[in-house]
């Protein structure tokens, strides 16, 4: 349904959780969805496709609560979690045509990664032929990583107060290319949260016509550096901070975090946002009665190690056996060296 298309928070979908998300816990999940079709009268309720609405806060689109086929709606959704550290990915594509006389298309994509630490979405989609309230078209996907972490040092007293700021290096880019005056949506929205607290915004950024200057804006307010806004276009590198926000030192607290994109195109306009090489975990400041704290070490629930510059991923068995494998020919051949 294109009812939420032009609210300026134009996303397609949401989250839809289900995980165990709470102390302790330490988790990963991707969601891709692609649509597209005309809905009759008889499908004129619309629902979200998931629904937990409340961590990716100005995501809003919804689809039949008949269902997708009964509605005549082609396309689906799916959800992939995984208690585990990750690395998960999905992706999901369609590609088709409905109505008659203009003849509407639709071609779009969307793919998501998530591991601890780091995620990942992109969503794709073209869309031509007149427009109503009950076509249904659009993709949206996210990336989502939940992780429990306990912080300790030898100069803070366990059991005491303090808090944290993490930062975020995020990459990426979204654009939208058609026609004026109509509006579209290239949407993406990074969100986190601690513990049982409020879900804050990271980032967001949205593009609504080829024409404008994308809205652009970070959490905390701070300038968004490293990227770039131009009419119908957002893209760059940067690293964003989060707030400051209370834990307990040496009790585990969580961290969840995911990166949300949503393409929804107007008649004849391609949307496309491109944030799959992942908003990544780069920074950790715990203070301690307003100082900070340097020497501070981290244990985390999926056993991914975690340090003062963020998110140290693992190697996968494959990789590290390959590493291993050339450490120990590089170490033969100066042995045979030493020998001669």
């Amino acid at each position: 349904m294109r009812s939420g298309k032009r609210n300026v928070t134009g996303a397609l979908l949401l989250l839809a959780s289900g995980l165990p998300f709470g102390a302790n816990a330490a988790s990963v999940e991707t969601f891709v969805l692609a649509v597209g079709g005309q809905a009759g009268f008889s499908c004129a309720t619309f629902a979200p496709a998931t629904p937990a609405l409340s961590f990716f806060i100005n995501a809003s689109v919804a689809v039949p609560t008949n269902g997708l086929a009964p509605c005549g709606i082609a396309g689906g959704y799916r959800t992939t979690t995984a208690a585990t550290a990750g690395p998960i990915s999905d992706t999901l594509s369609l590609n088709t045509s409905f109505n008659s006389l203009p003849v509407n298309t639709f071609v779009g994509s969307a793919s998501a990664n998530a591991q601890s630490g780091s995620v990942g979405a992109e969503a794709h989609g073209t869309f031509t032929g007149d427009s109503n309230g009950l076509i249904v078209e659009g993709t949206t996907s996210y990336g989502l990583f939940n992780e429990s972490l306990t912080a300790s040092s030898p100069n803070v007293t366990l059991s005491s107060p303090g808090t944290v700021r993490f930062t975020f290096t995020v990459d990426g880019n979204l654009s939208i290319a058609g026609p004026l005056p109509y509006a579209s949506s290239a949407d993406v929205e990074l969100n986190y949260s601690l513990n049982s607290g409020p879900s804050y915004v990271l980032m967001r950024a949205q593009a609504t016509s080829s024409g404008a200057v994308p809205f652009a804006t970070s959490g905390t307010g701070a300038p968004l550096t490293g990227f770039t806004a131009v009419p119908g276009s957002f893209s760059g590198t940067g690293a964003i901070d989060t707030f400051e926000l209370p834990f307990v030192w040496g009790s585990a607290f969580d961290l969840k975090f995911g990166v949300l994109a949503s393409a929804h195109p107007a008649t004849g306009s391609t949307a496309d946002i491109n944030f799959a090489s992942t908003a990544t975990l780069t920074g950790i400041q715990l203070f301690s009665n307003g100082q900070p704290v340097t020497d501070f070490t981290l244990v985390s629930g999926s056993g991914t190690p975690y340090d003062a510059n963020g998110v140290h991923t693992v190697p996968e068995p494959s990789t590290s056996a390959s590493m291993l494998g050339g450490l120990a020919a590089v170490a033969a051949v100066r042995n045979r060296r030493s020998a001669r």
